[in-house]
């Protein structure tokens, strides 16, 4: 049974990191397998669509626009996505591939970084 990953992309990082979130979700879902990403609407804010995109999911990894103070409520659209909080990967991807890189550079980086949030949520073998 191959267990499905989805990435969140926050709609704000294509302003906060200059990122072409459309070409990162089909090279994401090219490239790794079992791996659905989607961009959310202020996926920082953690809004019922988030809960939404996660359903269905067997893990999955938030591409958040930058370091979250309180993930309550990310913990929250996972919990109604029917998922262990405690194995979503929240990346700040937005402090780490800075608008200032060039924009293929970026795309790696991000790429690179969501590679690895995904090992992390596929690593991750429940809190309970």
């Amino acid at each position: 049974m191959t267990r499905s990953t989805t990435v969140a992309l926050c709609r704000g990082l294509a302003t906060t990191t200059g990122l072409d979130l459309a070409a990162l979700a089909q090279s994401l879902a090219r490239d790794l397998a079992g791996v659905r990403a989607v961009v959310v609407e202020d996926a920082c804010a953690a809004p019922p669509a988030l809960a939404d995109a996660l359903a269905g999911s067997d893990r999955a990894v938030l591409a958040l626009c930058d370091f979250v103070g309180d993930p309550g409520p990310l913990h929250t659209a996972a919990r109604r996505a029917g998922l262990d909080p405690l194995g979503v990967a929240m990346l700040p991807l937005g402090a780490h591939a800075p608008a200032a890189l060039p924009a293929h550079a970026a795309l790696a980086r991000a790429r690179a970084l969501l590679g690895a949030a995904v090992a992390r949520a596929a690593a991750f073998a429940g809190s309970g």
